[in-house]
């Protein structure tokens, strides 16, 4: 005999439902527990501040995109390091964009220096 894990009660080997509660059994795989996985607040950042830096482009000598590719980089190190966190495709994409925008921001203020 097998025994319910929500209320206790006593169940037949093939039972599938808990005639009490009306809960699935154990043995179900529709009952296993799916952790959710945290998004990476740094890399989430890192990303939204790489994505302003593109769209606003002349932003205080580029501070977004300086902010958004050091926060990129900070946040790909956290998840990399801390299990059960997602956000590696936003750190690496704010990553990409935020050197884009760095790079094209310094060039374009070299050309406004006389």
């Amino acid at each position: 005999m097998k025994y319910c894990g929500h209320c206790g009660s006593e169940l037949l080997d093939e039972a599938v439902v808990c005639p009490k509660c009306g809960c699935w059994t154990n043995d179900n795989p529709a009952t296993t527990v799916t952790q959710k996985l945290k998004t990476n607040v740094c890399a989430l950042i890192g990303f939204i501040l790489s994505l302003v830096s593109l769209v606003i482009f002349v932003n205080f000598f580029g501070m977004a995109s300086i902010a958004g590719l050091v926060c990129s980089i900070v946040g790909l190190k956290e998840v990399k390091s801390i299990k059960g966190q997602r956000g590696k495709e936003f750190a690496i994409t704010g990553i990409v964009i935020g050197a884009c925008t760095s790079l094209f921001g310094f060039f374009y203020w070299m050309t406004l220096i006389p």
